[in-house]
């Protein structure tokens, strides 16, 4: 309802007079209120390349244009570096006893963060022991993003490819299986 700049219903336009949504490229909602405590104040959000803000003014006289000006200093300051993106490769890393050395562990989802000067930084956990057969898409563990040593988001890994594996453990495996 924050978000909608004008409706049609029964023949009838009302419009939105929230100047933001008009002035801000990417206003997503607000809402304007007034307390005797904390006099005229302001709450919105803008999204830009996925990456979302808010701002709260209270006892603001200039609030819409000081929103404007908020959004335009963190979204130029504190831009989203993006550390995966969903299917993207992270790593490939070594199989034991498989038809193919390594498997590729994909990202499930994407992850960014917003950053001035600092960098994220990337760590992979592994579940388990990275023995053939293994199955593409289940989970293999998991990627964690971290800033300056403070660990901020993480993303489940997920194997990318089916590994089979090499014909002796095959035929091991399927040995183990028959009867005597």
């Amino acid at each position: 309802m924050a978000s909608t700049r004008s409706v049609t219903i029964g023949g009838r336009t009302m419009t939105n007079h929230n100047k933001l949504l008009n002035q801000i490229e990417g206003c997503i909602g607000l809402k304007t209120g007034y307390t005797m405590a904390a006099g005229r104040t302001l709450v919105s959000c803008v999204e830009r390349n996925g990456q979302r803000l808010v701002a709260v003014t209270l006892q603001d006289g200039n609030d819409w244009a000081d929103h404007a000006a908020l959004y335009d200093y963190g979204f130029s300051t504190y831009p989203a570096k993006l550390g995966a993106s969903l299917g993207q490769t992270i790593q490939r890393v070594q199989v034991e006893n498989g038809m193919s050395a390594t498997v590729p562990l994909v990202a499930a989802d994407s992850f960014a963060w917003p950053l001035a000067e600092e960098s994220l930084e990337q760590d992979v956990e592994l579940a388990g022991s990275l023995r053939a057969p293994i199955r593409a898409g289940r989970r293999a563990g998991e990627a964690v993003f971290s800033v300056n040593g403070k660990e901020v988001g993480r993303v489940a890994l997920l194997y990318g490819a089916d590994v089979a594996p090499r014909m002796e453990s095959a035929l091991s495996i399927l040995k183990q299986g028959l009867p005597g």
